[in-house]
């Protein structure tokens, strides 16, 4: 099984719960305590299971194609295949960033994907305290409702907070549940390519068009430039004195005037 979440929604303390042994890094922090995929594994009721945890998504500390690429790799780490996806959730805080994690998995893996996806809340214990149950919650917020649905409203909740087999026993019973459902298959690498091509299809076209912008970008600036290196080059030698920077910089400006201005970047490096 692979773990997915938001940076800070206990990812970590749920594979350790999962594994009922400490055998990941986890804390309290606003920052991904992991950085990049991490399989562990262990026998829980005479069941050997792998799990991996995963950089948390929105990460403080990595750029979002740095996190994805990361993720990516869940694939090969679980070969041949993982059985389940397994969004982390916190019941109390539900926000845009979580709304979009399905698309991110679907974008990342493909459209099937959410066949094998399924949300684990944490906190379960704040629920207990609370006398409120994980269906209540559920039930009052309808953006949290449409999200379960992508996950064909599969979901569990538990209690990092201590060791019970019956919680784990309870996730591994749904998990089968869904698997069977799959027709007893894995998400496999076979279905990875195939997202990945078509993504890589989607993106053609938008990535022709940055091409051509580029380059008919790139050859502006090379003739701007050929034309102020060839002016400023006249000027010197009819000048015996040494040009000013006030004197270059006019030049420049009245140049990049007549050639239709800069584009963003260029403008950022002035």
């Amino acid at each position: 099984m692979v773990i997915f979440g938001k940076t800070g929604v206990g990812k970590s303390a749920t594979g350790n719960t999962i594994l009922m042994e400490k055998v990941f890094q986890s804390s309290l922090s606003v920052s991904s305590v992991t950085k990049v995929c991490k399989r562990e594994s262990g026998k829980v009721e005479d069941q050997k299971l792998e799990v991996i945890d995963t950089p948390g998504l929105f990460n403080t500390e990595l750029s979002e194609e740095q996190v994805k690429a990361e993720i990516a790799k869940c694939v090969m780490y679980a070969s041949p295949g993982p059985h389940v996806f397994l969004i982390i959730l916190r019941p109390d805080r539900f926000t845009k960033e979580e709304e979009d994690t399905v698309k991110i998995l679907q974008k990342l893996f493909g459209e099937q994907a959410a066949c094998y996806t399924m949300a684990l809340f944490t906190r379960g214990d704040d629920l207990e305290a609370d006398n409120v149950s994980i269906e209540t919650v559920i039930g009052k917020n309808k953006v949290l409702s449409d999200f379960l649905k992508q996950c064909k409203g599969a979901y569990h909740v538990f209690n990092n907070r201590k060791v019970d087999p019956v919680q784990v026993r309870e996730l591994l019973e749904k998990i089968k549940t869904m698997v069977e459902g799959n027709g007893g298959s894995y998400f496999t690498n076979e279905m990875f390519q195939e997202a990945e091509k078509s993504v890589q299809k989607k993106d053609k076209p938008q990535k022709d068009r940055d091409d051509r912008r580029l380059k008919k970008e790139k050859q502006a600036k090379m003739k701007l430039q050929g034309a102020l290196d060839c002016e400023w080059r006249r000027r010197e030698r009819s000048n015996t004195q040494p040009p000013s920077q006030v004197n270059r910089f006019l030049l420049f400006i009245s140049f990049v005037k007549q050639h239709g201005g800069l584009h963003r970047e260029d403008r950022l490096q002035i």
